[in-house]
Order: C-alpha cells, then sequence, then structure tokens
C-alpha cells in the first residue's frame, strides 16, 4: 500500500491523475461528437451559395425573394450574430485589418467562404486560452495539484497551456489549409487535361470551367470547388484577371499561378486557350516526370542509413559467428 500511494504521476497521486486524464478525454469525446455531426460535404452547399450569390448580384435591387425558407431564416440569424459579434470586438480595438486579412485568406486556402469566420476565430484564440488556462491555473494553485512542483514549473506549465491554447485555433486551420492545397495539387494535371479536351472541342473558359467542375465533383470535390468558383467569380466580376488573381491567391501552388498567368494572356492577347493550355500540360507533365526521376535518384542515400543498421550487423554476425565459435571450441 506505501508503493501505491508513493506513486506519483506528474507531481500528483494516481487519483488525481485519473481525475485529470478523464477530464481531458470528454473534452476530447465531446469535441470529436461536435466535429461528427457538423462535417458535411462542403461541395453541394457551397456551389449552391455561390450560385444564389450569383443570380443575387445579376438580380434587380429593388426584387425581393416573396418567401424565405427556414434555411435562409436561420443564415440571416447567423450572419446577424456574427456581426455583433465583430461589433464588440472592433469597439475593444482587438480586431487588425491585416491580421483579418491574413485569417480570410487561410479560411479560403481551407474551403471557408464566410468573412465572419474570421472574426471567430480571433475570438477562439483569447477565450480558449482564457477557459483552458484558466483551469489549469486553478488546478495547480487553487486545488493543490502543483503543491509538489517547483516554483519554475509551476510557471512553466500554465505558460506553455496558454501558449499552446492560443496557436491550436491557428494549428487547426493550417492542417486544413495544408490538405486541402495539397488534395489539389494532385488533381492538377487531370484537370488540365480536361481543360485541354474542353478548349479543344470550342467551349468558352468560362463554359470549359463550369464543365471541368461538374466532372471532377466526385473525385476531387476540392478541386471542383475552386474550378465552380472561379467560373461564377467570372461571370458577375467586371475585370476577370482580378478573378484569374484570386484563383492563384486561394490555391498557392506554382501550378496554379501559371495557369492563373496563361488564361490572363489568353484573355489579354487572344492566345488560342486550347494551344496555351496544351503547352501549359506538357511543360507541368515534363516537370513531375523530373520530380519523379529527382526522388528516384534520392533513393540509394535514403537507404544507406537503413542498410547500415539493419543489414551490415546481421551480415556481420553471420560471417564472424562461426569462426567465433570454432575459436571458443578450440580453446576449451
Amino acid at each position: 500500500m506505501t508503493a501505491v500511494h508513493s506513486f506519483t504521476f506528474l507531481m500528483a497521486d494516481p487519483i488525481r491523475a485519473a481525475q485529470i486524464l478523464s477530464v481531458i478525454a470528454s473534452c476530447a469525446l465531446a469535441l470529436a461528437i461536435y466535429a461528427a455531426f457538423t462535417s458535411r460535404s462542403p461541395m453541394a452547399g457551397r456551389l449552391k451559395s455561390l450560385e444564389e450569390r450569383r443570380k443575387m448580384l445579376a438580380s434587380q435591387p429593388d426584387r425581393q425573394p416573396e418567401r424565405r425558407t427556414d434555411r435562409s431564416n436561420r443564415q440571416r440569424s447567423q450572419s446577424a450574430r456574427r456581426s455583433k459579434i465583430r461589433i464588440a470586438m472592433d469597439r475593444l480595438k482587438l480586431l487588425q485589418e491585416s491580421q483579418v486579412k491574413t485569417i480570410e485568406l487561410t479560411l479560403s486556402r481551407a474551403g471557408y467562404r464566410s468573412r465572419d469566420l474570421a472574426v471567430l476565430i480571433i475570438l477562439a484564440r483569447l477565450l480558449i486560452p482564457l477557459l483552458i488556462g484558466g483551469i489549469a491555473v486553478f488546478a495547480i494553485f487553487g486545488l493543490g495539484y502543483g503543491d509538489g512542483m517547483s516554483p519554475l514549473k509551476r510557471f512553466f506549465f500554465p505558460s506553455a497551456i496558454f501558449y499552446l491554447c492560443y496557436l491550436l485555433p491557428d494549428l487547426i486551420l493550417d492542417r486544413q489549409a495544408r490538405s486541402r492545397i495539397e488534395a489539389i495539387r494532385l488533381a492538377f494535371p487531370d484537370t488540365l487535361d480536361l481543360m485541354v479536351i474542353c478548349a479543344e472541342a470550342g467551349l468558352t473558359i468560362d463554359a470549359a470551367l463550369k464543365r471541368v467542375a461538374r466532372e471532377l465533383a466526385k473525385p476531387f470535390p476540392e478541386m471542383a470547388d475552386e474550378m465552380g468558383l472561379l467560373a461564377i467569380e467570372l461571370n458577375f466580376t467586371s475585370d476577370r484577371r482580378t478573378a484569374f488573381q484570386n484563383f492563384s491567391q486561394r490555391v498557392p501552388l506554382k501550378t496554379a499561378n501559371a495557369v492563373a498567368t496563361t488564361l490572363i494572356q489568353t484573355e489579354k492577347y487572344g492566345t488560342p486557350l486550347a494551344s496555351a493550355l496544351r503547352v501549359l500540360s506538357a511543360e507541368f507533365r515534363h516537370e513531375r516526370m523530373m520530380d519523379a526521376e529527382a526522388r528516384a535518384a534520392r533513393l540509394p542515400v535514403l537507404m544507406t542509413i537503413p542498410m547500415m543498421f539493419f543489414l551490415v550487423p546481421p551480415i556481420f554476425v553471420i560471417l564472424v559467428a562461426p569462426a567465433a565459435c570454432t575459436m571458443i571450441r578450440t580453446l576449451h
């Protein structure tokens, strides 16, 4: 019994450690349930919202819909609440224009189109450290979990929790943006081939983008989302160059920048779309081949260390062991 009571985990007895771990597990379970019930396929909803936005911009300003659905009422109420939060944070001088623009760009790369979500991300940076960090401070200083710690550790643990909780929204958002950009990068070869086929069939840029978005909806929904958004922006924006530049900003890839530049030059100088896209597709295919050859050339260097640790010792044992056994038997 004395050995059990003397055991400590993170400077606390097993009962307190179990309480802390149960609280963490409960929070993680609640977060997983929330993510499971709120995660939906965003493709249809995004295209529908973008299409409704295009129709609203194209309609007359004095025309109003006769009936409002429950979904539109919920969206308006949510936008009203977010607007109130934005106004309150703006009055408290918590919003900086450069910070909001940076978060909005990251949100667009992660696939979120709402501008009010940037305000919620900034609000989460403030509330999550205060909530979880406050619980950690209360547990260490109020409940006595930090009695066995040194003063440096009692100061370091709450500070580390505050900092990690502050970075948590940005880390989650950056991870979603990176995964989405990687999915778009993998979809670019098929996208260019489809665009070449559509251009050779005589379709315009707008029609080609819509057709490519429709064809890629199931295999590559992220790329279909970007193609659909680009097609809709080209329809209701006066400056088509801005739409292509927005596409290159939302997709920070060399391929996307080259496609946007090619489409801008095609619009400006009247270059045939099919030939320009065919040359671009051939260049990217050559670059992919060169990249694959470079990765294959690095394999011998990467395999050297595993071979030294996992192949050389067994070979050495196999070669030396018989001679060593023979010497041992001879000496005895």
